[in-house]
């Protein structure tokens, strides 16, 4: 196949998760495929890791976040950079600004495209349901493709369920990240529907281990602990319980975090390069995220998912590694969990089926197979 393979994804998003998940499909599919990100702005996603953020409803609002980002606009602007520096090194098309534009480019172009993985079918992060994330502009002779494509919540699909219903009517081939979306798309597309691994898990130990570079970033032990806008009092308990036992340094992520009490050390300014090191390197991982708890599963962590509601995505997940054991939802799951070993060689044994099954799913549908 000579077509080019385009990957559609929230790639201008300064997160560490979007941009691995990012690297790792295209790493991917470039094994067999010639393959580029295509370079679509959405201003509502991208606006939100501006430095200085305008544009919002209420001009309070934006007088806040002038005042919030000068106060530390060279720690910002630092992290900034290395997102760019690593975005610049993914193979990307020429840029698009909009929607319109996009549809302009490649609305006679017959290729593959290939939308996923993270929520790009979530409304709530693209502002409403934006046809780019549904391959409206492609060509009916185009292979449309979903990886493990994901909403966040099945509800964001039922509140535009006509909407997404016609659009993915219209791909080839569907796959998605969590169990309930896809019994729920089984129900309501004319379609087969599978769940298949997040891209992150689709790259071996090794390739993981090599994308992080071999030095350590920081030498003493320390305890990684990463959390995407939901810790909560069981996740700091976790955390200094942890670090009260171990007697271990907190590497953290954000600016500042006034509830961890004890040795602490803020890593915000890290690329997604550093974080993957930093947490390669670690003893412990406690995190909310997801991408946190994938990285931590390829990499054989002893990690900690602490989880006051249960997301789909990451119960489908740990589930299939048979991990779901080790979720904490209150600080008394702590101690029952802390002395329980993980069964490593059973892990990675599920772990490379899935991966093996995800990558032919992947393969099969970019070449236009569906055995």
């Amino acid at each position: 196949m000579k077509k080019m393979v385009y990957t559609i994804t929230f790639h201008r998003a300064n997160n560490y998760g979007a941009m691995l998940q990012a690297y790792a499909l295209q790493k991917k599919i470039s094994e067999k495929f010639e393959t580029q990100i295509l370079d679509y702005d959405n201003k509502y996603i991208s606006n939100i890791y501006r430095l200085f953020r305008g544009n919002d409803t209420f001009i309070l609002r934006d007088i806040y976040h002038f005042i919030k980002n000068v106060s530390s606009y060279k720690k910002d602007k630092y992290r900034y950079n290395n997102f760019l520096q690593f975005r610049n090194q993914l193979k990307l098309s020429k840029y698009f600004k909009n929607s319109e534009e996009v549809n302009n480019n490649f609305k006679n172009v017959d290729s593959v495209y290939v939308v996923g993985s993270d929520q790009v079918w979530n409304t709530n992060i693209s502002h409403g349901f934006d046809e780019v994330y549904t391959l409206g502009f492609a060509s009916n002779e185009s292979i449309k493709i979903a990886y493990a494509a994901s909403s966040g919540k099945v509800n964001v699909l039922k509140d535009n369920e006509n909407k997404f219903k016609d659009s993915l009517n219209r791909f080839n081939s569907i796959s998605v990240r969590e169990k309930p979306m896809c019994d729920y798309l089984v129900d309501t597309l004319d379609k087969d529907v599978t769940v298949t691994l997040d891209p992150s898990l689709l790259l071996t130990k090794e390739q993981w281990e090599d994308f992080s570079g071999e030095d350590r970033i920081i030498e003493e032990k320390y305890i990684f602990a990463y959390s995407v806008g939901n810790a909560n009092e069981s996740y700091y308990e976790t955390l200094n319980d942890l670090a009260k036992l171990t007697g271990y340094k907190i590497v953290f992520f954000d600016k500042k975090d006034n509830n961890i009490k004890f040795k602490k050390e803020s890593r915000y300014t890290s690329g997604p390069i550093e974080f993957v090191n930093l947490l390669k390197y670690s003893e412990y991982v406690v995190t909310t995220s997801f991408h946190g708890t994938a990285l931590s599963i390829i990499l054989n962590k002893n990690f900690f998912p602490v989880l006051s509601s249960l997301p789909d995505r990451l119960l489908t997940l740990l589930r299939k590694m048979n991990l779901d054991n080790r979720i904490i939802k209150n600080k008394n799951d702590f101690m029952n969990i802390f002395y329980k070993e993980i069964d490593w060689c059973s892990v990675n044994t599920i772990l490379n089926e899935e991966r093996i099954k995800s990558e032919r799913w992947l393969f099969n549908a970019i070449r236009g197979d569906k055995k």
